[in-house]
């Protein structure tokens, strides 16, 4: 089985199955090296390592169960919202199209029932002092 290696800002390392690029569609493009046709290891700075995890951990799961959603959907349900922030950024640039789907899908939900204030609540938004 095919690794590469992803590093992550404080020398985080990961090293994902050439199997899962099907689930991580601009993993294989980031790990192409188009000179010579082969894959390379590739360093990532502005994603962090923990962040990462989820997203591996998410697509793993799918891999493995693909009819399993309810595991993947509790997985993002009980993220704290900074992290799943973070985990949506990630997942667009890895190219994990069903984490973006679902959460935007989450997150028009939230937003659609519930008013200002239990949005500013949910999000911890504050209004500016003036």
């Amino acid at each position: 089985m095919l690794k590469y290696k992803i590093t992550f800002p404080q020398d985080v390392v990961f090293y994902v199955e050439e199997e899962l690029f099907e689930y991580m569609s601009n993993l294989e493009k980031l790990t192409k090296d188009k000179l010579n046709n082969t894959c390379k290891d590739i360093m990532v700075g502005h994603i962090e390592g923990e962040t990462f995890s989820h997203i591996l951990m998410y697509v793993r799961h799918l891999a493995t169960y693909p009819n399993d959603t309810k595991f993947r959907e509790n997985l993002i349900k009980n993220m704290e919202t900074d992290i799943l922030f973070n985990v949506i950024i990630a997942a667009d640039y890895f190219g994990v199209h069903e984490i973006t789907e679902y959460c935007g899908n989450m997150f028009k939900n939230i937003i659609d029932s519930n008013d200002i204030d239990g949005i500013k609540s949910i999000f911890n938004i504050k209004d500016n002092e003036e």
